[in-house]
């Protein structure tokens, strides 16, 4: 019987002085493999990521290509990590151009 695991423990500091990020580790438990079978495939444990710079901010439509905008900015989670916080932020734009057609 090929083996299936757990879910995600809680995400912990990470053990040892060279360790800046969090961990969280999983069982191959659920069941455990018998019997021949495979042990579960993919990661053990997983570290956080670290995350880029934040971009710049940008001012952009909210939906087509007049109106209200908003500020955005992103950054990116390497190698598919998983990184704490989210990939991006907005606020508000006081910039408004009005839509053809409108008054």
């Amino acid at each position: 019987m090929d083996g299936g695991w757990s879910s995600w423990g809680s995400w912990e500091k990470c053990p040892g002085l060279k360790c800046d990020r969090d961990i969280r580790i999983r069982k191959c438990d659920k069941p455990a493999p018998r019997y021949d079978g495979r042990y579960c495939p993919g990661p053990e444990a997983q570290k956080t990521g670290v995350w880029s710079s934040w971009s710049a901010w940008l001012c952009i439509p909210k939906s087509g290509k007049c109106g209200k905008h908003v500020k955005v900015r992103s950054r990116t989670c390497p190698m598919n990590g998983v990184c704490p916080g989210p990939e991006t932020q907005k606020k508000r734009c006081s910039l408004f151009i009005p839509c053809p057609g409108t008054k």
